[in-house]
């Protein structure tokens, strides 16, 4: 199944040292509220950054869940069913049953070429011809390592349908524009992080990419949260911002809910970062 959208919302914070934030251990998912209360304890942010067909419940929304992100009330943290070093560990392998060899769940094959949408055009067969018609427009993704397993209301759906997420924090391109990329090489600036993946551990499908994270550079804290009665991830990460021609060090954190509405919509507010 192909996620239609992810309405984001994201905060550009400041960040006053490189590695003080992710060299933090977490034990579980509630002390992470603690450590977002405390750190945006005093923070001063500036007005937020509207889409212009934004509508005023929209608005209103926005500066509600941002402030109540921010000061971690009514947020709820979704602690995960399993976690393990690698797909082989026995708590994640256990999920891993309906084609553990030919779709692990922590693979995930994507359509990279062209605009029109790939539920619409490519099938699970196609994604599977890596040396077809598709091979140059069909990138590779594994994860490396440190993985979870959550199981909810992934599409907040009114029947409350609970679905396996698997989230890792070191996902790597392993086959790009048709040619093979080495796991193991060093991680460039750009590179993604870490990912969300949707899987049925009783169908044998490659799992679906629903959410990844992008620092500029470091690591980055994430994780499900329910609010309101729907659920969303979050992500806080190391980046660059750049104004008036300087580069100025921040600190971004994307809230996104999956819905059924079409495209992206984004929210950013900012404080006053420092100038590098």
């Amino acid at each position: 199944m192909y996620i239609q959208t992810l309405l984001k919302f994201i905060i550009l914070a400041f960040l006053s040292t490189h590695n003080q934030v992710f060299a933090i251990e977490f034990k579980t998912e509630k002390e992470k509220g603690v450590w977002i209360k405390n750190f945006f304890k005093d923070q001063e942010f500036a007005p937020i950054e509207y889409p212009m067909d934004a509508t005023k419940a929209e608005k209103a929304f926005a500066r509600q869940i941002l402030k109540d992100f921010i000061n971690q009330n009514n947020i709820e943290h979704l602690e995960p069913i399993a976690i393990g070093k690698s797909i082989e560990d026995p708590a994640i392998a256990k999920f891993n049953t309906a084609c553990p060899d030919k779709k692990p769940i922590d693979l995930h094959r994507k359509w990279i070429s062209g605009s029109a949408e790939p539920s619409s055009i490519i099938t699970e067969e196609d994604l599977e011809d890596a040396k077809g018609e598709f091979a140059f427009s069909i990138n590779i993704y594994k994860c490396k390592k440190n993985i979870k397993i959550y199981h909810f209301n992934l599409f907040n759906t009114k029947d409350n349908k609970q679905e396996y997420v698997l989230y890792c924090e070191d996902y790597r391109t392993i086959r790009s524009m048709g040619k093979v990329r080495d796991i193991n090489r060093q991680k460039e600036a750009f590179d993604i992080r870490g990912a969300y993946l949707h899987f049925d551990p009783n169908k044998c499908l490659y799992s679906d990419e629903i959410y990844t994270t992008h620092p500029f550079w470091g690591e980055t804290v994430t994780g499900i949260f329910k609010y309101q009665g729907k659920y969303y991830i979050y992500s806080i990460e190391e980046g660059n911002s750049y104004e008036n021609i300087k580069i100025e060090q921040v600190m971004k954190i994307k809230l996104a809910i999956q819905d059924n509405l079409s495209g992206y919509k984004n929210y950013i507010i900012k404080t006053k970062a420092r100038q590098k």
